[in-house]
């Protein structure tokens, strides 16, 4: 029975991975989070990171890093680490087959290092914390593309059927792509000359906030 997360059976693959690495390699992981660069956790830059300091395959630290990166998303104490430690056991026991006893046995003999890989590491907290504020509560805008055209005025026939252009139209459409639930969607608008204007001008006022934010308050922003 699960004590402290209740992990679910896709999460075993990654669990074996990390399982797999062999003691020294194990702390050299546990080293690796706790020092300055266990800040890239959840960046790409991880990735290539682990695979220099682990020397393994990018799949093999991708798995590696999605477990540790999840684990630091709860705070745990050192006492709340040694649950979880408990629940990889939990884990091992429902989800492995031939290897489960020697995965448990694993657990055991490095208890104490994978007490130190899922306790929380306030560099880390602090990151994360920084990052959901960036993020805010609102969807996040991945790109914006706009499409100027003529589009044209067609002359119809006694048939209602085209039969020349009168004259031609200038529209703008402006695109937004977002990310909502995991995916990615896009949206558009029609934009008149005189909304692009306005939304011009409101840009601008906003980048000369963020300007005088960064000036005046250098010292108390979030590195």
């Amino acid at each position: 029975m699960y004590k402290r997360i209740n992990f679910p059976a896709e999460a075993f693959e990654d669990v074996r991975q990390l399982l797999l690495l062999p003691d020294e390699k194990l702390t050299n992981l546990a080293d690796l989070l706790e020092s300055s660069d266990g800040v890239h956790l959840g960046d790409d830059s991880i990735i290539s990171m682990l695979e220099e300091v682990l020397e393994i395959s990018t799949l093999e630290a991708e798995r590696i890093a999605q477990f540790c990166f999840a684990l630091q998303f709860v705070p745990l104490s050192t006492e709340q680490a040694a649950e979880v430690v408990d629940d990889l056991k939990e884990l091992v026991t429902l989800e492995a087959g031939y290897d489960a006893e020697q995965l448990i046995e694993t657990i055991d003999s490095r208890r104490d290092t994978l007490i130190r890989i899922a306790t929380q590491k306030p560099q880390i907290a602090r990151i994360l914390k920084v990052r959901k504020l960036t993020a805010g509560t609102h969807d996040h805008l991945n790109d914006v593309r706009t499409i100027v055209e003529l589009r044209p005025v067609y002359h119809r026939n006694e048939d209602d059927e085209p039969d020349s252009i009168e004259c031609l139209v200038p529209a703008m459409t402006i695109e937004l792509q977002f990310g909502k639930d995991d995916s990615e969607q896009t949206t558009a608008f029609e934009l008149t000359k005189d909304v692009l204007e306005l939304i011009i001008v409101r840009l601008i006022d906003a980048n000369a906030k963020w300007d005088v934010l960064e000036r005046d308050f250098s010292d108390r922003i979030c590195k």
